[in-house]
């Protein structure tokens, strides 16, 4: 067995395409995939917060099924696929408990996480 045979495709074998185009520079889309990623998963972490204070009775797994915290985790798993799909990295999330994890961590901790795509993926393809 070859060592690469171990290594996952960067896009975990989803579509690939090569184009060539002219628009707005991949890096200034990229940033605004960014911050709109790190704005949905504010967005979740607020309203899933206010959701367990309103409702200690549900676990978390009721809660997640429950407006509008189940369109907030659908918001930012949206975002999240296209922020990872623009830097190559779709392989990220190839674990299923991976979006689950990302939602639990805080702000910063999120950020560091997003620094990392951004350093270890690219862009260009």
């Amino acid at each position: 067995m070859e060592i690469d045979d171990n290594i996952l495709q960067p896009n975990n074998g989803a579509y690939e395409k090569g184009e060539m185009r002219v628009g707005l520079p991949l890096s200034y889309i990229a940033e605004k995939l960014r911050g709109a990623l790190a704005s949905a998963h504010q967005v979740y972490r607020i309203i899933n917060h206010s959701a367990q204070i309103a409702r200690p009775d549900l676990t978390n797994s009721q809660l997640a099924c429950q407006e509008p915290v189940a369109s907030a985790c659908v918001s930012f798993k949206y975002s999240l696929t296209a922020f990872l799909a623009m830097y190559n990295m779709l392989g990220m999330i190839a674990d299923p408990n991976k979006v689950d994890s990302l939602l639990n961590c805080d702000q910063d901790e999120f950020a560091v996480w997003l620094n990392t795509v951004e350093r270890e993926g690219s862009i260009l393809g």
